[in-house]
């Protein structure tokens, strides 16, 4: 099969002018990844288990093999590759095909260890030792092919649902009937696995492929991120973004007191048990309107009314692990409106938890992008109902509170360019599940 990406040439000395491997990474194709292992090696990646036992159910439970800042808060790997395919076959796939995927996700646990093992590189004497995680979901569109539906316990709403809820006309539905999110500390490992899914490689860190996606999957788009301390203010080539911090908008995001559990977030019965539903989107950052702002309006509109530049630091880090949230913020934001002209983003957010006052959603990878005029940012989130994740951005909104948008949190410096609703089945049921397991599709 010829790469879909052979046809792009790299500017080369755009290529090691700037960050080379966030420049492969985004650019994608063979040559890519031969640049990035001529210039920088192989990266010398712990191979992965034979033991599917010892590899959790659920897909996505990261947090165990990703290592944690001196506050427990998790670090993420530095860059993100999102990979969307279409089934490539008619009407429902069969028990060869589902071997063949299964085969392939079995030789990328095998190649690689999975996750940053090891101590925390932010601690003491700490030591990296890179991998990968992935997830691989399915859309709706991907199980309207077959006959039954999808268990009535299983919230999986067309995207286009999502977008009417939550009135964003300047979004559109992504339809593809699968997304890949994969996330390592090095780019080299990205690029092998997408090339070595579709055959253009035929072996990952010394392992051969058991098999591959080819005539099963076909890619349609892919995006590209990254994350990290300096990265956002390098990559971006903003002096405006304080050098410490790991996202565009200047602020440390995911402290442990605003995330799910990944219990919480997991099926807890059904044929889909272990699974969850994920919501990818494609944002766009307006990032030179936002850095017009003063120290202590972009922490208040980030946080809270509450907050300043004194109790926050310079991107949130004396926040530690809690972003300093509680119950009663969202009481009376009419009240907080009236007395500071503005509201908080985390301030409106207090209005998305459950009766314990716990988060909906698992925020994964919140990666910042560059291949569009504007900074990109690809959010994934995890929650157990897609209905948690509307109910969440409906409370970022705010549409119910009295102040102009560009007061209202961080919602007038981003924009949405597209949507996607995926279901994550567990580990046994990745590869091109049927809406009814028992069922041979």
């Amino acid at each position: 099969m010829p790469c879909p990406f052979a046809s792009q040439s790299l500017d080369l000395d755009a290529f090691y002018r700037r960050d080379l491997l966030k420049t492969a990474l985004a650019v994608g194709g063979l040559s890519s990844l031969t640049a990035c292992i001529e210039a920088r090696g192989a990266p010398d990646v712990p191979r992965g288990t034979d033991d599917r036992s010892a590899i959790p159910r659920r897909q996505y439970a990261w947090n165990e093999y990703l290592p944690r800042d001196p506050h427990g808060n998790l670090v993420f790997p530095r860059h993100q590759l999102v990979l969307f395919f279409d089934y490539a076959g008619d009407g429902t796939p069969d028990p060869e095909e589902r071997e063949r995927v299964e085969a392939a996700l079995r030789s990328l646990e095998r190649a690689y260890q999975r996750g940053n093992g090891g101590n925390s590189p932010y601690r003491p004497g700490g030591t990296n030792v890179p991998g990968l995680l992935f997830t691989l979901g399915y859309s709706r569109r991907y199980f309207d092919r077959f006959e039954a539906d999808l268990p009535a316990d299983v919230d999986l709403p067309p995207v286009e649902s999502v977008l009417s809820r939550i009135d964003e006309p300047t979004g559109r539905g992504d339809e593809h009937d699968a997304a890949m999110v994969l996330v390592s500390d090095h780019v080299q490992v990205l690029l092998a696995v997408e090339h070595a899914l579709f055959g253009r490689i035929d072996e990952l860190n010394g392992v051969s492929m058991a098999d591959t996606f080819v005539d099963v999957f076909e890619q349609r788009e892919r995006r590209t991120g990254f994350i990290g301390p300096g990265v956002p203010r390098r990559e971006l080539e903003m002096e405006e973004i304080p050098q410490q911090s790991p996202l565009g908008m200047g602020f440390i995001s995911g402290f442990s007191d605003n995330q799910a559990t990944e219990d919480a977030v997991a099926f807890s019965g059904g044929p889909f048990a272990d699974g969850t539903t994920q919501h990818v989107s494609r944002l766009t950052l307006d990032l030179e309107r936002w850095y017009e702002e003063d120290d202590e309006t972009r922490v208040q509109l980030m946080f809270s009314t509450e907050n300043t530049p004194d109790d926050t630091g310079k991107v949130g880090e004396l926040l530690a692990s809690d972003s300093g949230l509680t119950r009663e913020m969202g009481d009376d934001l009419g009240a907080e409106i009236d007395d500071h002209g503005l509201v908080g983003h985390t301030q409106k957010l207090a209005r998305a938890r459950d009766e314990e006052f716990e988060p909906l959603l698992l925020r994964r990878s919140e990666a910042i992008s560059t291949g569009e005029e504007k900074p990109g940012f690809n959010f994934t989130s995890l929650q157990q109902s897609v209905d948690h994740f509307v109910e969440t951005r409906r409370a970022m909104n705010g549409d119910d509170l009295d102040v102009e948008t560009a007061h209202s949190g961080i919602l007038d410096y981003i924009e949405v360019q597209s949507r996607g609703n995926y279901l994550v089945p567990p580990r046994r049921l990745a590869a091109l599940p049927p809406v009814d397991p028992n069922d041979d599709g």
